[in-house]
């Protein structure tokens, strides 16, 4: 539930101390929800439902401050005439005025109130997830403790405080929260630890005080409505789940190269919302075999493919955009073989979703269970490292496929004439057999090189492809030396048909391939006349 939870779940969620058996609960949830003061992602706790509000929703509570150091209310006017704004009471107990120290009147509250407008820290699409969150506050009146109850309701408020080590929030304070656990990270601000509550206390020089708590514990009484230079202000909100799926901490691929990784414990989560509507795609998932099987819809953003699992001792994640109009395959052996995720994956195993980012929040479409296996086109294959023949050496006898999706990476080689070594001025004939990978088959229109030079494919019934393809003749055997004839001697005036000349000659050619050639006689001649 700290890396992956769907929507029952946020809204289950348990506060970090003891659950209903009484057993200590340690999973605190993060979210990731608008923007800090700094443009990075926002942290809350995830708190859970809170029953006073209608819809399904989940309170959160910041884990770092929203607003630095800040006066709670910069004012020297000790009782101030109620303003509307300021809150909402019963109409016998309505005060004329209001004390400093006055929540409802306060800069923090009109400072927060800014903020939850702000399309810099909420985008609209996310304050249309904020629901506003009505609350009470005590305060008081004329320097004295006389009590009276006030109502706010806001997108971001201040947390209450009343006693011990604990602060609270939500509609009339459903939540319960440790200092020590739910304000470590107020303890690592610079300067001072302190943060504002929202808690005036009573006849205390004249209102000027609010009470004040820290991470470690403390809490403090002293704080002056006037002082900016020691409290941190920390707010709590709420979020409507209706349209919610589940919250994640997976990360989604932003561009055409797939990611992968391990979810670091504690690692925010971010809320995915149900993209039904959005024309994200579709994408369904044959476990039995490993296959992924995802198609973009029509939706102009970019969408990504995500994965998420558990290898039993720690989170991870695989994600790919998903482009064009054909169907991507994704098999779980592609996922193995990413950095990061286990050399073993079941997908039954896995969430996963295609989802897009619209105006900073995340749609999704989950994947659906199928038992039907859609096979990935092979149009195109690469044959290389068959050396061509060369004269009396020895034919090369394997190649070298890298073309994804072929099982065949290292394919024998046979050759036609059938030799071991190559002759002298033979054209030789290569023959590759390919086969596919599970769940990949090769087209009837397959393309295949052998060395950068289109070879004949021919598509055997059982899918695999034959492949030939046809090398220049090797060289001519190269001649040596010729054996000159034996002396032949005739008589004067004996005609040339008459002598007897051989019609062969011993040769020694390099490759000894023959050993003689046949002889053809210029049997012209010259009148010579003496002078």
């Amino acid at each position: 539930m700290t890396a992956y939870a769907t929507k029952t779940q946020l809204k289950d969620y348990q506060t970090f101390g003891t659950d209903t058996n009484g057993k200590p609960n340690n999973n605190i949830g993060v979210l990731a929800f608008g923007k800090n003061q700094d443009g990075k992602p926002q942290e809350w706790y995830i708190l859970g439902n809170d029953n006073r509000i209608a819809s399904d929703n989940a309170s959160i509570f910041a884990v770092t401050p929203v607003i630095d150091r800040q006066t709670f209310t910069n004012t020297t006017e000790e009782n101030r005439t109620l303003q509307d704004s300021w809150g909402e009471y019963d109409s016998s107990k309505k005060q004329e005025t209001v004390s400093r120290n006055h929540y409802g009147a306060s800069d923090i509250r009109a400072k927060l109130q800014s903020i939850a407008k702000d399309k810099n820290r909420f985008s609209v699409a996310e304050q249309n997830l904020m629901n506003a969150t009505t609350i009470e506050t005590s305060g008081y009146i004329g320097g004295n403790t006389t009590e009276y109850k006030y109502k706010t309701t806001d997108k971001l408020y201040a947390p209450h405080y009343t006693k011990g080590k604990t602060i609270e929030i939500g509609t009339w304070s459903t939540r319960s929260l440790l200092l020590t656990t739910y304000l470590k990270d107020s303890t690592k601000q610079e300067g001072s630890s302190w943060v504002w509550t929202r808690v005036a206390n009573p006849g205390y020089e004249n209102d000027q005080r609010v009470y004040a708590v820290d991470g470690y514990g403390n809490v403090s009484t002293t704080f002056s409505i006037n002082d900016s230079a020691k409290a941190f202000t920390y707010p709590a909100s709420n979020l409507n789940l209706t349209d919610v799926l589940f919250a994640s901490s997976a990360e989604a691929a932003t561009s055409d190269t797939a990611v992968s990784g391990e979810i670091a414990q504690g690692k925010a989560m971010t809320l995915r919302l149900n993209g039904g509507g959005k024309d994200i795609g579709t994408v369904t998932c044959n476990a039995e075999v490993g296959q992924i099987n995802a198609k973009k819809g029509n939706t102009a953003g970019n969408v990504a493919l995500v994965v998420q699992g558990n290898d039993g001792t720690k989170d991870w994640y695989y994600s790919k955009q998903i482009s064009g109009t054909d169907n991507v395959i994704v098999n779980a052996s592609d996922i193995a073989a990413e950095s990061n995720t286990p050399s073993d994956i079941d997908l039954a195993n896995c969430k996963i979703w295609l989802e897009v980012t619209e105006d900073s929040v995340a749609y999704a479409v989950e994947a659906t269970a199928t038992t039907d296996v859609v096979k990935t086109n092979i149009s195109s294959v690469e044959i290389t490292d068959i050396d061509t023949p060369v004269s009396n050496t020895a034919l090369d006898t394997s190649a070298v496929c890298a073309t994804q999706g072929v099982s065949t990476t290292a394919p024998a080689v046979t050759w036609t004439p059938n030799d071991i070594n190559a002759g002298y001025n033979t054209i030789y004939t290569a023959s590759v057999t390919l086969a596919a990978s599970a769940n990949y088959e090769f087209t009837d229109s397959v393309i295949v090189t052998i060395n950068g030079n289109n070879a004949n494919v021919t598509k055997n019934e059982d899918g695999t492809l034959t492949v030939i393809y046809t090398f220049p003749a090797t060289a001519k055997d190269k001649l040596t030396s010729i054996t000159v004839p034996g002396t032949v001697t005739v008589a004067n005036g004996t005609a040339y048909k008459d002598m007897n000349l051989p019609t062969q000659v011993n040769i020694v050619t390099e490759g000894n391939t023959v050993d003689k050639a046949d002889v053809t006689w210029d049997t012209a001649c010259l009148l010579y006349t003496s002078p």
